[in-house]
């Protein structure tokens, strides 16, 4: 009998044993799915696997507008013009134009990956109205909302007692906090005007980014120039010095375009023209969502309506404005007073541009003025793969 009973207890304990040895393998394994889950989800968050966006466009091109068309998608994390306070310091000869294009690229590959906590000067600069114009923080409305916005009541003007109150945001933005709600969108979004980074620096950078789309908005170089010296951006004795400057970095940016048809980069980058954006906003705009992972929605699309439709007048006051616009109006603005002197001149520097992406000469000021007439033709076949296809569906 004893015996039995030992045999019987060996083998309830091995059983036990067993039992216990499985239940621990199983907490294990339950344990490492959970960290791959969760290394998974931050891979995720920090940008591998997120589809991020870079505008990368002149100064005066529309990139503002388009910008904002992204800022209106709840799934986006936009951030305007980022690399601005690299031109600032710049200008105050704080670094030296090599380290300014090396810090401007890491911001940005640290932005797409939602990565701020490296970047303290850049939260300071746009939380302070002292230093940075408003519009920088104001112009996002992930960085001017709750939680990242404590709102505080601007003050009244007395001109305009009947607007609505105005709010600003009273804190300053934290790395961490930032990089935490940077996470719970889908998308980042960064526009960069070209004059800050050289295209070429772009492209070397973008070759080793995961899911990221290079969105390369051009716009009728004429009309650029008009804005510029409309703005007093270009001043009549350095006119033709500056066009002859923007239309060489024009002109050298399309002819990157060539390289790119042979390079794995092309899947991930696409041109729009502006004037095909606001003549033709919804299903450009439903294009550009879906090449770059985005759902248009009621709300977004009400939105474009509203804002390229706009029937009262156009305030040149306000430069930078994008809402309450009537968008196809303002992008033919330019041809009522530009000079034939100056149209001439950048026809004349930027010809290679034109030609390429598809914008005609005009011949005399009569064309000019007729504001129905279209300067638009069919792009080269380089510019063309690059463009949406339905774009040119009302194009000569």
């Amino acid at each position: 009998m004893a015996g039995n009973e030992d045999v019987l207890y060996k083998r309830t304990k091995n059983n036990l044993k067993r039992k216990i040895f499985v239940v621990v393998l199983i907490v294990l394994l339950l344990s490492f799915a959970w960290l791959w889950f969760v290394r998974a989800q931050s891979v995720k968050r920090n940008g591998t696997e997120r589809q991020n966006v870079l505008i990368y466009a002149p100064a005066r091109s529309g990139s503002s507008f388009l910008g904002q068309i992204f800022n209106q998608h709840e799934d986006v994390f936009y951030l305007y013009e980022p690399l601005y306070i690299y031109t600032i310091l710049n200008k105050l000869r704080v670094m030296s134009s090599s380290q300014l294009q090396n810090d401007s690229l890491t911001l940005l590959r640290d932005c797409f990956q939602c990565n701020f906590t490296s970047h303290e000067l850049y939260l300071y600069f746009i939380s302070n109205p002292g230093y940075s114009s408003t519009l920088f923080r104001e112009s996002s409305k992930a960085m001017s909302t709750r939680p990242l916005c404590r709102y505080q009541e601007k003050l009244k003007s007395k001109k305009k007692k009947k607007d609505k109150a105005q709010i600003m945001c009273e804190n300053r933005l934290e790395a961490k906090m930032t990089s935490s709600v940077c996470r719970q969108h889908k998308q980042v979004t960064v526009k960069v005007l070209s004059h800050r980074i050289k295209f070429s620096e772009i492209l070397k950078w973008a070759s080793s980014m995961k899911n990221l789309k290079i969105i390369h908005l051009l716009r009728d170089p004429r009309a650029i120039i008009a804005s510029r010296l409309r703005l007093g951006w270009i001043s009549k004795p350095h006119a033709t010095f500056k066009i002859q400057e923007f239309c060489n970095r024009l002109n050298n940016d399309l002819q990157f375009v060539k390289i790119l048809r042979k390079s794995n980069i092309s899947r991930n980058y696409v041109i729009v023209r502006y004037e095909d954006l606001v003549a033709n906003v919804l299903p450009v705009v439903r294009n550009i969502f879906k090449a770059t992972g985005l759902d248009s929605t009621v709300d977004l699309e009400k939105w474009l309506v509203e804002n390229t439709s706009w029937s009262g007048s156009i305030n040149t006051l306000e430069p930078f404005r994008t809402s309450r616009r009537n968008a196809l109006k303002t992008a033919n603005f330019w041809r009522k007073n530009i000079s034939m002197t100056v149209v001439r001149k950048v026809e004349k520097n930027c010809r290679l541009a034109m030609k390429e992406a598809g914008y005609r000469e005009v011949e005399d000021i009569h064309e000019l003025r007729k504001e129905t007439s279209s300067l638009l033709v069919r792009p080269s076949d380089g510019i063309n793969e690059f463009l949406l296809q339905q774009l040119h569906s009302n194009t000569p």
